[in-house]
């Protein structure tokens, strides 16, 4: 009997985990899913600006290249300030990203996500501090 045992024990692992690393793979499936629309919507615009503003499609382009860029980039750094955020647990920006979706954009049901990220990132990193 002890023969089947050590040939069916299950495997162990020669790292050792002293931190939980937070990264992207260790968010939960909703969080993920968020991340990966953000980025879906952010190159989804952006390529529409990019689309209207500089491919002549046998009209003149009505965009300015200038105001298209900004906004380019504006949606690319927001982007990466959200990811940013979300994936390193930042509490602290996703509240201010929270109160940034309420007032200049008036968005209430991105701010309620945003607020609920925080909360779980806040709820991670307390049962990280207490082991």
């Amino acid at each position: 009997m002890n023969n089947t045992q050590a040939i069916y024990s299950a495997p162990t692992a020669n790292v050792e985990i002293k931190e939980k690393e937070f990264s992207f793979f260790t968010l939960g499936i909703w969080r993920k899913i968020y991340l990966i629309m953000l980025w879906l919507v952010v190159l989804l615009s952006s390529s529409a600006v990019f689309m209207s503003t500089f491919v002549d499609v046998g009209q003149k382009s009505k965009g300015n290249p200038i105001v298209s860029i900004v906004f380019i980039l504006l949606c690319f750094g927001y982007g990466y300030w959200v990811h940013s955020s979300v994936v390193k647990r930042n509490v602290f920006q996703l509240r201010l990203l929270c109160f940034l979706q309420i007032i200049p954009l008036m968005n209430p049901v991105s701010a309620l996500i945003m607020w609920a990220i925080g909360s779980t990132s806040k709820k991670e990193i307390e049962a990280e501090k207490t082991k």
